[in-house]
Order: structure tokens, then sequence, then C-alpha cells
């Protein structure tokens, strides 16, 4: 029966996770064209950082779901909830700058999630979960904080990257602290 459920998560996670951008509907797109070059880097950069959080919140549900202690999964699922809201603030200041904001992760993503799925099989527990929410929070900190640190980024771009690394940074140290205690 594991078997199957896990046949069936594998296809389920074989497109890409969704996140469907808020409705800005008075928000009008920009072509790429009309926007200057510094604007489209910032415009490449929070699109990657978006598409990174949508697959992060989805990594997180799953491993919430492989996870054997409730207060774990309760956590695990609160860290999917809290990258799922900053998908929205990155979605709205793509927006705001007049591009159609990501909605859908990278392939990449979804096949470390497959990867997650084929791992937990025989071994399906809070360890595994915590160990895989950590890589995926260590990648996500590594690329904001990159963009953060490109100079070709306008300053605001910056400085909203800046504000997020405190809270990747929290939810990091968090999880390290975790997966320390279960050895």
């Amino acid at each position: 029966m594991k078997y199957l459920a896990c046949a069936l998560s594998v296809v389920a996670l074989s497109a890409c996770s969704t996140n469907p951008a808020p409705d800005m509907a008075a928000q009008s797109v920009i072509p790429s064209a009309e926007r200057t070059n510094m604007q489209n880097a910032d415009v490449n950069a929070l699109q990657g950082i978006t598409r990174h959080l949508i697959d992060s919140s989805s990594l997180y549900a799953a491993a919430a779901q492989d996870s054997e202690n409730p207060a774990y999964t309760a956590q695990l699922n609160a860290l999917s909830d809290r990258r799922r809201a900053m998908t929205n603030l990155f979605q709205a200041r793509v927006a705001a700058m007049g591009a159609a904001p990501a909605e859908s992760g990278d392939p990449i993503g979804t096949a470390h999630r497959v990867f997650m799925e084929a791992r937990s099989l025989g071994n399906a527990d809070t360890k595994v979960a915590v160990q895989e929410a950590l890589r995926g929070e260590n990648f996500l900190l590594t690329e904001i904080t990159a963009s953060a640190n490109n100079m070709q980024l306008g300053a605001s771009t910056r400085n909203f990257l800046n504000q997020q690394i405190a809270e990747v940074t929290a939810d990091r140290d968090r999880l390290q602290v975790y997966a320390s205690s279960l050895g």
C-alpha cells in the first residue's frame, strides 16, 4: 500500500508546483523591452527566487506528511505556510514592477521532491523530513543572499531581499536545531 501511495505521490509531484499569483488585475504587464536593464535584472532575480519559494512550500508540506512526530509536522506545515506567504510577497513585488509573476516552481524543484519521496520509501520518518527541509532552506538562503549581493540589481530590490534573509535565516537555524536534536 505504501508503494502505491508513493507512486501516486511521484505522479502528482511530476508537474511543477504552482502558486497562483495574487489577483493583480490593477497591475499591467510592461513588456521586458520597455523596462530598463536593471528592472529586468530585478524581475529575473525575483522570479527565480519566487520559483524556489513555490518549490520550498511544496517540499515542506510533503516533508510534514513524512514526519512521524506531531510537533515537527506542525513546524514543517508552519514553514510551508511562511514560504507560501513569502511567495505572495515576491509575486506582488514583481507585479508592481510591471511583470507577470512566476506561478510555478522549477523542474529541478520537482525532481528534488520526487527524490525525497523515493528516499523516504523505506525510511519515512521525521529525521528525513527535517533534513530535506533544512537542505531546502540552505539552498533558498544561498539564492537570496547571492541576489541581495548582486550589484546589478536596484537598491530597493537588494533591500527587499535583505529583509527576507532574516526570516529565512531564523527558519533555517530553527531547522538546524531540530535536525541536531534528531541525531
